[in-house]
């Protein structure tokens, strides 16, 4: 029997990401499926990975999103960044190149932490070695090698590219204590920061809560100053709505904070708190 390449390419990085089970996503033209499988039960179920995969459908893997664990992700990096990142002390643990001249890079810390502290760690590694700022992520998915990357710009005379593995040590970075020591640090007063901004949108008799709200919002642009202020402002509605403001004072306070963005409106606005009410629904 051949050698399966799809088969000895994602078990070798399943393997150097060190955990017993992962979330897989298929995300296909039409419709997207998410599985909570064991390394066992994505093997046995290859045939038909690869025939989703040869129909159009993304193959993703990620850790579990309801455990805390050891790995972050940096995408969109450039072919020999991960050499760097070794050079500083944080050499990935797999690294995969998704198209070509582009490679992920998924760093182990060596012991579990929360969300909020992986999501401080990839801020770091990513104001140090550049990377896609929209995929930092506690929970951010990364391509499963072996299968090809179904992107129609990435498609050449030979069809699409496979997403190669070209490392995957599964070592611990040596500098992951240091990371993690600064992220805790980070992530404690980003949670008095939330504690404050609650506050702020806390609902009351008074027409004050409006103007706090603003205030707030505007607040935590300059916070999030490099951020896509998009996500801030989606974020921040849905904040407000799961407490109890109302859409329309949302809607009508993002409107006016979104001038200082520069290109949105009150129907950008609008539309945005729609969409949130949509999602609660």
């Amino acid at each position: 029997m051949p050698d399966d390449r799809t088969l000895t390419a994602l078990t070798r990085q399943l393997r150097g990401m060190g955990l017993p089970r992962f979330e897989l996503t298929l995300k296909g033209p039409e419709r997207t499926a998410v599985r909570d499988m064991s390394v066992e039960e994505i093997v046995a179920d290859l045939a038909r990975l690869k025939q989703a995969n040869r129909g159009g459908c993304h193959v993703y893997i990620r850790p579990p999103r309801d455990i805390d664990h050891d790995l972050v992700l940096l995408d969109d990096l450039e072919r020999f960044t991960p050499d760097r990142m070794k050079s500083g002390g944080h050499g990935p643990a797999v690294v995969v190149e998704t198209s070509p001249g582009s490679v992920q890079a998924w760093v182990r810390l060596g012991r579990p932490v929360p969300a909020p502290v992986r999501h401080e760690v990839a801020r770091e590694l990513a104001r140090l070695y550049g990377g896609d700022p929209a995929a930092v992520n506690p929970h951010q998915a990364g391509r499963l090698a072996g299968f090809t990357n179904q992107k129609p710009e990435h498609k050449g005379p030979r069809g699409f590219p496979f997403v190669l593995l070209l490392n995957a040590p599964g070592t611990i970075a040596s500098g992951a204590d240091a990371l993690i020591v600064k992220a805790e640090a980070k992530a404690a007063a980003a949670q008095v920061k939330l504690s404050e901004f609650t506050e702020a949108l806390r609902v009351s008799a008074t027409v004050e809560p409006y103007r706090d709200l603003v205030t707030a919002w505007l607040a935590e642009y300059d916070a999030q100053s490099t951020a896509d202020l998009s996500r801030v402002d989606w974020w921040i509605v849905n904040q407000g709505l799961g407490m109890g403001v109302c859409p329309d004072m949302l809607a009508s306070a993002l409107a006016e904070v979104a001038d200082r963005k520069g290109r949105y409106d009150v129907a950008y606005a609008e539309r945005t708190v729609r969409a949130a009410l949509l999602k609660r629904a």
